[in-house]
């Protein structure tokens, strides 16, 4: 568990990789935890993507982004999205993805105050708000990459 506050939460990766779940809907990885980062093993599959997801009970006032570090190692450049599941119903919201290049990039920028967040009640498009951004439960990071490994470390909402 991380720390949760008015000007963020941390979600330390330095804790056991099972707090961190692969969802069935996507390619399957292996998750662990290698020099306090999350290393995610990508498997090839039919989909484009591997998402994992933990839960988490967020009160957040007032959040801007959500910030994250990701060292792309697979050998090509990647794509990462964040999604969050929000209120009793656990609503899902999943940002734009933004490509990573091969290398560390630090603090990879989402913006929870966008429009453009695609959701079922918009058939997927990238136009909707988080509802109920103030009660998120759930938090994943969507990895679009075939093969290969991801690590990740830092994940933090920011106020900036």
């Amino acid at each position: 568990s991380g720390k949760t506050n008015d000007t963020g939460f941390f979600v330390s990766f330095d804790q056991p990789a099972h707090a961190w779940k692969v969802e069935p809907w996507a390619n399957t990885a292996d998750l662990s935890v290698q020099d306090n980062r999350l290393k995610v093993d990508l498997k090839e599959g039919k989909s484009d993507k591997v998402t994992i997801s933990r839960q988490v009970a967020l009160y957040l006032s007032d959040p801007r982004n959500i910030v994250l570090d990701v060292d792309n190692q697979t050998g090509k450049e990647a794509s990462v999205a964040i999604a969050l599941a929000t209120g009793k119903v656990l609503t899902y919201f999943e940002t734009p993805s933004v490509k990573v290049k091969p290398g560390l990039t630090r603090r990879v920028v989402f913006d929870l105050k966008s429009d453009r967040f695609k959701t079922a009640a918009t058939q997927w498009m990238y136009s909707a708000r988080v509802a109920e951004i103030n009660a998120i439960r759930l938090v994943y990071v969507v990895i679009y990459a075939d093969k290969g490994t991801v690590y990740l470390d830092n994940l933090a909402a920011a106020a900036n």
